[in-house]
């Protein structure tokens, strides 16, 4: 979000964190397996992760000259994850990277609009950043199918391969949370899924109903 245009300045104050993790492999739009935990105070992540065993004590007199991964890290060794990120810089540039993060998150207030202008659907907040939550609301339903339902319009979207997000609880209610992080995602990617949930949405509730008939 620091590289956004537009958003920026809702990261005010985060000097003031101890500590902060990310995920490149999100906003950074670097390959999996690549993260980082930025620490104000590196002597408390010694203190945190540190280990002192014998058999890893450094007695050479480079032990202050060399880093150190088993006294800052869970790792005693590590892979060289930074070089995805900076290959990401390097080719797409901060302005680049900046502009998409800005895509995204006009992309996940598009879906929220879609949601609250819906009769079906409610949306738990406006979001600030790229992450939203929406659900579908079905009159009638138990908590029960209202659970299933969205478990199983989230599992028939992922097995068609066109779009993946996942579900959660807020409040005791099951929601999808969507959360655009893709360079190649567009306000019309966003108007095809929440089609594509309405369609879903309304065909499960319809089976429902059958099956309670049935039985």
């Amino acid at each position: 979000m620091l590289l956004s245009q537009k958003n920026k300045n809702l990261f005010k104050g985060i000097h003031l964190a101890d500590s902060v993790t990310i995920d490149p492999h999100k906003w950074f739009y670097a390959p999996l397996d690549v993260g980082a935990v930025l620490v104000k105070d590196h002597g408390r992540l010694t203190k945190s992760f540190g280990i002192q065993h014998a058999y890893l004590t450094d007695q050479s007199g480079e032990k202050n000259l060399r880093y150190q991964f088993y006294v800052n890290g869970f790792e005693q060794s590590k892979r060289f994850r930074s070089l995805k990120v900076w290959m990401s810089f390097q080719h797409y540039g901060k302005d680049k990277i900046g502009e998409w993060v800005d895509n995204n998150v006009e992309q996940a207030k598009h879906l929220h609009n879609l949601a609250i202008t819906s009769k079906d659907f409610e949306s738990a907040t406006e979001p600030k950043m790229s992450a939203i939550c929406i659900r579908y609301k079905a009159a009638g339903l138990t908590s029960e199918n209202d659970t299933r339902l969205h478990h199983e319009v989230a599992a028939r979207i992922e097995k068609e391969g066109n779009f993946w997000f996942a579900t959660t609880v807020l409040k005791g209610k099951t929601w999808f949370r969507i959360n655009p992080v893709n360079i190649y995602t567009t306000i019309q990617t966003m108007d095809a899924l929440f089609k594509t949930l309405q369609q879903y949405c309304k065909e499960a509730v319809r089976q429902m109903s059958i099956g309670e008939i049935k039985n």
